[in-house]
């Protein structure tokens, strides 16, 4: 896990040293200073509301430091933050249904980020927009009879940037997320994020909290709708992801009771 390609916001990060040291703690030499209390790192798994969130961090961050409290860009693993900044850390981070999240992640690369971000295609991105021009195309790609031609269409995903980091890029296997329940502090469904939030956020060390005047929300203009064929075909190549994913949750209702 070497790319560590950032993207272009629609809106400049402020200059701010709570801000830089949150953002950037992940990629000092040893990691950041020893603390007394276990630091909280936000796993970022993309398409899971993730810039709504950092944004949020990032204006409250100017109003009151949480000095504990990190960003773990969506190339790093669980395991990795451990190596990082210790095995004690808190892990934070949102749940989003594993199917949605590949079809909102494919679609994010197939409009180059936009609306909040303008990230040109790889190489590798631009081969597969030309093999598989739309969704449907590479969703009947991994759902063909042929085995050399499913083949393909998982290499195409895998060395996309966004689509395959998913919850088994982050945990590496179910057991990885198993073994990493009690580390979570903050393990919200998506689906409850804006009616749960002051719940998010003090689980993120803000106890109190301001909302920005216009956070960023990085969501496509229509969501496509699959046939209940693609959408069973995405669920067989993500039987890895959904088990891992449903792990998570069934840990989230324990963690944050309805």
């Amino acid at each position: 896990m070497t790319d560590k390609t950032s993207s272009p916001r629609t809106r400049a990060l402020p200059d701010h040293p709570a801000v830089f040291r949150f953002l950037s703690g992940h990629s000092h030499a040893g990691g950041p200073p020893q603390r007394d209390t276990p630091p909280i790192v936000f796993l970022h798994i993309p398409k899971t509301a993730g810039s709504y969130l950092i944004d949020l961090i990032v204006h409250n961050l100017q109003i009151a430091d949480r000095p504990d409290l990190f960003y773990a860009p969506h190339w790093m693993s669980a395991a990795r933050t451990a190596e990082l900044f210790g095995p004690d850390r808190r892990l934070a981070l949102i749940l989003r249904d594993p199917v949605d999240r590949f079809v909102s992640a494919f679609q994010s690369r197939h409009r180059q980020g936009a609306p909040a971000y303008d990230t040109p295609w790889t190489d590798h991105e631009a081969r597969v927009f030309r093999d598989y021009p739309d969704l449907d195309a590479l969703i009947d790609a991994l759902g063909s009879l042929w085995p050399k031609r499913r083949r393909a269409a998982v290499a195409a995903v895998a060395g996309m940037t966004l689509v395959p980091r998913d919850y088994t890029h982050a945990f590496g296997s179910l057991t990885g997320a198993q073994t990493s329940l009690e580390a979570l502090s903050l393990c919200l469904p998506m689906a409850r994020l804006d009616r749960d939030l002051g719940l998010a956020m003090t689980a993120l060390g803000f106890e109190r909290f301001e909302m920005a005047e216009r956070p960023l929300r990085n969501m496509a203009p229509t969501r496509p709708t699959l046939s209940p064929r693609r959408r069973s075909i995405l669920e067989r190549h993500l039987a890895e992801d959904i088990a891992i994913h449903d792990v998570l949750h069934q840990h989230a209702t324990r963690l944050h009771p309805e």
